[in-house]
C-alpha cells in the first residue's frame, strides 16, 4: 500500500540535488564576503556586497521558488509521513526574511562604502544566511534521497523494492 516514485520524482530530485552542488560555492561566498566585510576596504565591500546581493536575488531565490513549485508537491506525495515540506518550507521563508534585509540594506550602502555599524548588520545578516542555507540544504537532501531508485512509501518509511 505505497506510492511508488516515478522517474519523473527520481529526474527532479536529481536535478535539484545538481543545483545544490553549484549553490554550496555561493554559500561559501557568503561567509567568505561576511568574515571580511568589517576589514575590507569601501571599494572592496561595495562590489562584495553587490556580488552577493546578485546571487542571493538572481541565483538563490529562483531556485528556493522552483523546488517549492516544482519538488515539494512530489515530496509531499511520495513521503507518507505527515508533511515532510512543513520545515523546508518554513526554511524558505525565513531565507526570503533575510534575504530581503539584506537587500534593504544593501540597497542604501552608498558607493564610497558601508557605515561601521551597516558593516556590522551586513556581516550579522550574512551569517545568518550562510547558517540557515547550510542547514537547509542539509535537509533537502536528506528528504530528496528518499526519492532514489526502486524507493516506495509506506506509512512513513522509504523501503527499497527489489
Amino acid at each position: 500500500g505505497g506510492v511508488r516514485v516515478t522517474q519523473a520524482d527520481r529526474q527532479a530530485s536529481s536535478r535539484f540535488r545538481t543545483q545544490h552542488r553549484t549553490l554550496v560555492a555561493g554559500f561559501d561566498r557568503v561567509k567568505e564576503v561576511a568574515d571580511r566585510l568589517e576589514w575590507s576596504s569601501d571599494a572592496d565591500a561595495v562590489a562584495e556586497i553587490g556580488e552577493i546581493r546578485q546571487f542571493l536575488v538572481a541565483t538563490l531565490l529562483p531556485h528556493e521558488h522552483a523546488e517549492e513549485e516544482q519538488l515539494y508537491p512530489r515530496l509531499a506525495t511520495v513521503l507518507a509521513d505527515g508533511d515532510p515540506t512543513g520545515p523546508l518550507i518554513s526554511t524558505h521563508r525565513e531565507i526570503e526574511r533575510l534575504v530581503a534585509r539584506f537587500e534593504r540594506l544593501a540597497a542604501y550602502v552608498p558607493e564610497n562604502g558601508p557605515a561601521v555599524g551597516d558593516r556590522l548588520e551586513l556581516r550579522r545578516l550574512l551569517y545568518g544566511l550562510h547558517a540557515i542555507l547550510r542547514l537547509h540544504v542539509a535537509q533537502e537532501e536528506e528528504l530528496y534521497l528518499r526519492l532514489d531508485d526502486g524507493a516506495v512509501a509506506t506509512a512513513g518509511a522509504v523501503t527499497r523494492q527489489p
